[in-house]
């Protein structure tokens, strides 16, 4: 077994955000494109507003993740 597939065995299923992947949570702003399809997902705080900080995404391809439990 390689060092990275150590890692992953080692992660638990269901890690914390923050604690275990670094990650900072924040709020979200959905806007619907209808005209083309797509989600655009933006900071719900304007303070961390940032030119790159937002995700563009096809409608289809979207899918609420408690469904995938």
């Amino acid at each position: 077994m390689t060092d990275l597939e150590r890692a992953w065995a080692g992660v638990d299923d269901d890690p914390d955000l923050e604690r275990d992947l670094g990650y900072r949570p924040f709020d979200v702003e959905v806007v619907v494109a209808e005209q083309y399809g797509q989600l655009l997902f933006l900071p719900s705080d304007d303070d961390i507003l940032e030119e790159d900080s937002f995700v563009v995404a096809d409608e289809s391809l979207v899918v609420d993740l408690a469904d995938w439990r």
